[in-house]
């Protein structure tokens, strides 16, 4: 098990907001994985500061072309709840050894 705490990653074109995850196990590469949120908390959150002194992203879950190449980011959407100030995000990631 991981806990890492994070700021809410912004967009950049030409790719939705997601975070990037490695899983190393004995020193060795199992997983590079690719986390999304939901499209709802990612326009929820483009309406907060300091995340809307920026245009809206022109991006979203449903035309980002790494989720449309892995068939819909299957196993990578994070189950996500609201705490107090922010967010809490979490997946369970299962990796063959």
């Amino acid at each position: 098990m991981v806990r890492f705490q994070t700021i809410y990653p912004g967009w950049y074109t030409p790719r939705v907001q997601h975070i990037h995850a490695r899983i190393v196990l004995e020193r060795k590469v199992a997983a590079t994985v690719q986390l999304y949120f939901p499209e709802k908390l990612n326009r929820a959150v483009a309406l907060r500061k300091p995340y809307n002194q920026r245009p809206p992203s022109p991006y979203n879950n449903l035309n980002d072309f790494v989720i449309s190449q892995s068939r819909g980011g299957d196993g990578s959407w994070l189950k996500m709840t609201e705490t107090d100030g922010g967010y809490r995000g979490s997946l369970t990631i299962g990796v063959k050894v």
